[in-house]
């Protein structure tokens, strides 16, 4: 029998979770922005409740895949917990899709919602030291101190193929942050690494998202524009009779 950090079902489970909690998070933030000032404060109080737990659970799981990273790209398929030492040796193939679906799928999104439970950084803040290895932010996950948001999108921004969903995420969390452009340059990425027949959706999606109001600026306006004969062109072209 493989150990759970064997089966990608596990990171999706766990990554939900942590999800869940920063939605929550966020709802409960948005509630205490429109309440009188005792609810306001319970809203607040449940609120960092929430982000407390969404912060461990992302954190917990951005630890697991660069553990889990690290014994595949060392080839130590039985670590030294007993339930690695009871695992069956991973095929070849087995070893090949989990890491590829640790480094492409799962950890980009993972460091994404782990830098958005963090402080906000100041414009002028940067990290001191950059994490270029998985060895790097396996050290920076273990120190003991909060993740640096930067460090950690910056890591992420590096990793290729970019992921359509983690360039919205990125999105969001630029914005929130108050960069707008490049919020704007990542949610034009995602839409770009977006199958055609998916982008008209995604682009209402984001003219819907509250945590993706960046139509107020000069940039976001001009966006907004692209966007929309975007999203024209694509429902023209799904309507235009076959030749």
């Amino acid at each position: 029998m493989k150990p759970p950090r064997y089966n990608p079902d596990w990171y999706r489970v766990k990554y939900s979770v942590a999800a869940l909690h920063a939605n929550a998070a966020a709802g409960l933030r948005a509630m205490a922005a429109q309440s009188a000032s005792d609810e306001a404060a319970r809203a607040k109080q449940r609120a960092e409740a929430e982000t407390q737990l969404a912060r461990r659970f992302a954190h917990e799981l951005a630890l697991a895949s660069a553990e889990t990273l690290q014994l595949l790209d060392q080839g130590l398929w039985r670590g030294a917990r007993a339930w690695w030492r009871r695992a069956r040796r991973l095929s070849a193939t087995e070893r090949i899709g989990l890491q590829g679906f640790l480094r492409n799928t799962m950890q980009p999104p993972v460091l994404v919602l782990l830098a958005g439970l963090q402080p906000s950084p100041r414009s002028e803040d940067r990290h001191s030291a950059p994490l270029e290895t998985n060895d790097d932010l396996l050290a920076a996950l273990r120190s003991g101190d909060p993740p640096d948001p930067r460090a950690l999108t910056d890591y992420v921004e590096q990793s290729e193929p970019h992921d359509p969903r983690t360039d919205y995420n990125l999105a969001c969390l630029y914005l929130s942050w108050g960069e707008v452009d490049l919020a704007a340059d990542r949610l034009l990425r995602g839409l770009q690494g977006t199958p055609e027949n998916q982008r008209a959706r995604l682009i209402d999606r984001a003219f819907q998202d509250p945590t993706l109001n960046l139509w107020q600026s000069d940039r976001g306006q001009e966006l907004k524009s692209e966007l929309t004969d975007m999203r024209n062109a694509l429902r023209a072209k799904v309507r235009a009779p076959a030749a």
